[in-house]
């Protein structure tokens, strides 16, 4: 039987496509922490680690002044 996908479980995503550059950075709620994911688009994520809440908000507002795009 298939695993019902809750709302802490949602991932959020944010890409940036400048010239030949194409990168994603993405986020989802682990426990009472969030998981970050990095990478190229089209590739698997070249990185991830854990944030508090406070740190996730501060790296949502950094990415998109960088020019992210929340998809």
């Amino acid at each position: 039987m298939p695993r019902l996908i809750t709302a802490k479980e949602v991932t959020h995503r944010f890409e940036m496509v400048e010239g030949t550059h194409s990168k994603f950075w993405e986020y989802k709620r682990v426990g009472k922490d969030f998981l970050a994911s990095w990478g190229k688009i089209g590739k698997r994520p070249q990185g991830n680690k854990m944030y508090s809440e406070a740190e996730i908000a501060r790296l949502v507002q950094e990415k998109l002044k960088k020019g992210y795009e929340a998809i």
